[in-house]
């Protein structure tokens, strides 16, 4: 006959009540706190395996394997999903960055050195096909009031950091198609604000909108000053009356 001892030989003969592994429940808790943000599964998803790991190799006395492999399970789901959309947002902004950031800054500074077809080639139609005399009328006009252009943003942090023409972002709300950005200039920032095409292939047209509220739109709209301000090519003297009529008697 077996002696108590020999029975329970190998075994526990108080067994531990079974308690919950604080990784596997942290693991789960952060990994599905990555909905808001994503970050906190980067956490979850290693103390879900920690969890995993330390429940199988417990015997019995530390549970929580199933909400380990929830917690696993639930981060990778929510790292793919954040690590598509930053991905996807990288390469839209990388793009933008291409296609036109530096295309129309590139465009002024050509402007500014007096290459207007060298200003006109970062442009698409009907930007690209404005006359010389348009061209040096927007110039002339944001000139005025913010000197001359001195460079974009280089890169995606350097884009979004828009704090000090924060206030002028209202003009591009509801915009469809556009894409703004901050401009520096001799007497400070400005918001400059691009409208494209339907293909996202380049800028269409371009509006300037100094810390005045100001707008320098090229092309410009019809009827606007600048516009109003160039002489007339038919225009071949005065429009104020002979004075002397050679039908009116003396």
């Amino acid at each position: 006959m077996n002696t108590p001892d020999e029975a329970h030989f190998g075994q526990d003969v108080y067994p531990e009540t079974e308690r919950t592994s604080l990784a596997a429940i942290f693991g789960f808790v952060l990994s599905l706190g990555g909905c808001l943000g994503g970050l906190t599964a980067i956490l979850g998803v290693p103390l879900s395996i920690v969890g995993i790991v330390a429940s199988s190799r417990s015997h019995g006395r530390v549970g929580g394997k199933g909400l380990g492999i929830a917690g696993l399970l639930v981060g990778l789901l929510m790292m793919a999903l954040w690590g598509g959309c930053l991905g996807g947002s990288f390469f839209i902004g990388s793009m933008a960055m291409d296609r036109m950031i530096k295309p129309t800054s590139n465009a002024l500074l050509s402007l500014d050195q007096d290459r207007l077809d060298a200003a006109r080639d970062n442009f698409l139609p009907p930007a690209s096909e404005v006359s010389d005399e348009e061209i040096l009328a927007f110039r002339a006009a944001y000139r005025a009031s913010l000197g001359a252009f001195q460079g974009g943003p280089t890169g995606l942090l350097e884009w979004v950091r828009m704090d000090e023409v924060e206030p002028l972002l209202g003009a591009a709300q509801g915009q469809q198609q556009t894409l703004p950005f901050k401009g520096v200039f001799e007497n400070g920032p400005a918001l400059i604000i691009v409208a494209f095409d339907q293909q996202f292939t380049g800028v269409v047209r371009i509006t300037i909108i100094d810390l005045n509220g100001d707008e320098y739109t090229l092309p410009m709209p019809p009827g606007s000053d600048s516009q109003e301000s160039q002489p007339d090519p038919t225009d071949t003297g005065s429009t104020d009356p002979d004075p002397a009529d050679p039908e009116e008697e003396p």
